[in-house]
């Protein structure tokens, strides 16, 4: 993201495929950081994507130049936003494009690699893996690495890039999920009809992690969201790197279950199957602030190239 005197914002064609609410999410984060653009110098390829009021087609990059910036900045331009690793733990990106082994690839201690139950109920396709039918992916054994540092730490960051296949009302749909069963979980991601419902086992929660906490906001477009709980019991949870929170959690991780096992897709127990996309699912063991959600958004949800 550049700012100063004709400063200009590059999309690559990955990110402008996912146009839309994305795109007008990031316009909406660079007005919030006082920059101000010159919406008449719209580069062609946006202005005429073909979609509501400019919105563009996805059929390549686009550019936007503009004047904004501070004065005495000298138009300089930082570097492009990157992922953050800070707390990173397990990281799984859907490069493998077929099979039935979706790989840990956060590079930190032991690979926690999932296997696909029944590889017939999902589809590979570039860096995406879409569950389709009643199936999980799970871990051989416990997420021990990721159970061990959180306890540590006392925070949990959850990440995704994902489409919901329906945004219609339905039962709790698990996503991502550390447990034994929908009565004993350490946390859960899930799609809950219309929200994104995140569940994690505190002091004032159940064994299942209940209450949680939801954002309204489910789609079926590729959406950006993230939860995060710092050692103080604050939550916050961001859909496209627009935030609700803080609420207050009291407690602490000590009591999660050193045994449990990390799942995609469904609960443990295989009978509450999610239907939709994953493109990226990250957990941290360490809150993320919101410039590091904002920087994540604004990657992408494609893996940065080395």
């Amino acid at each position: 993201m550049a700012r100063g005197a004709g400063a200009q914002l590059t999309w690559p064609r990955s990110v402008s495929g996912l146009c839309g609410s994305w795109c007008w999410g990031v316009l909406a984060l660079l007005v919030a950081t006082g920059c101000s653009y010159d919406w008449d110098s719209l580069d062609p390829r946006f202005a005429a994507g073909g979609g509501a009021a400019g919105e563009p087609s996805g059929t390549g990059g686009f550019v936007i130049t503009g004047t904004g910036g501070s004065p005495g900045d000298g138009g300089a331009e930082p570097g492009p936003p990157s992922r953050t690793t800070r707390g990173l733990q397990g990281l799984y990106t859907f490069e493998e494009g077929e099979g039935d082994t979706i790989g840990d690839v956060s590079g930190v201690g032991e690979p926690l690699d999932l296997t696909i139950a029944d590889a017939g109920q999902v589809s590979w396709d570039s860096g995406t893996l879409t569950f389709a039918g009643t199936t999980l992916a799970v871990s051989d054994g416990a997420a021990a690495k990721i159970i061990s540092a959180c306890k540590d730490s006392n925070e949990l960051s959850l990440e995704a890039w994902l489409a919901a296949e329906s945004d219609d009302p339905g039962p709790t749909a698990p996503i991502v999920t550390v447990s034994q069963d929908e009565d004993w979980r350490n946390f859960m991601l899930a799609q809950t009809g219309v929200a994104w419902d995140v569940r994690v086992r505190m002091a004032d929660t159940n064994e299942a992690g209940s209450p949680g906490t939801s954002s309204p906001t489910v789609s079926t477009q590729v959406t950006h969201v993230v939860y995060t709980l710092n050692s103080d019991g604050e939550v916050m949870i961001y859909t496209n790197a627009v935030g609700r929170g803080p609420v207050s959690r009291g407690g602490d991780l000590s009591g999660w279950n050193d045994d449990y096992a990390l799942a995609l897709g469904n609960e443990m127990t295989e009978d509450a199957p999610w239907a939709g996309t994953l493109h990226l699912v990250a957990v941290y063991c360490a809150a993320l602030t919101e410039e590091e959600v904002e920087g994540n958004f604004l990657v992408g949800p494609e893996p940065e190239s080395e």
